[in-house]
């Protein structure tokens, strides 16, 4: 990858929640929670984007646009689906 290529955004690495506090909170808040810590970065040093990588599976494709992101790419060195929304 050329260096004319790379788009800084915020990475969200892995979101998880034990199943024993399923009931305690939500997929949806945990995301919140993630994209306002994001949003505070970005008051302090810009940027335009979140990224999240994950396999490209149905619920979790899902899960994720039902939080505003939108499908990106492929990464072809992971194999992992990239998508990313506004900030």
């Amino acid at each position: 990858m050329f260096e004319d290529e790379l788009v800084p955004c915020f990475l969200i690495g892995q979101l998880a929640r034990d199943d024993r506090h399923a009931d305690d909170i939500g997929g949806d808040e945990i995301v919140a929670h993630a994209l306002s810590i994001c949003r505070m970065g970005h008051d302090l040093v810009g940027g335009r984007f979140v990224r999240v990588d994950c396999r490209d599976l149905s619920g979790l494709v899902d899960f994720y646009a039902r939080n505003g992101f939108r499908r990106l790419q492929v990464d072809d060195r992971t194999g992992l689906l990239q998508m990313v929304r506004f900030l």
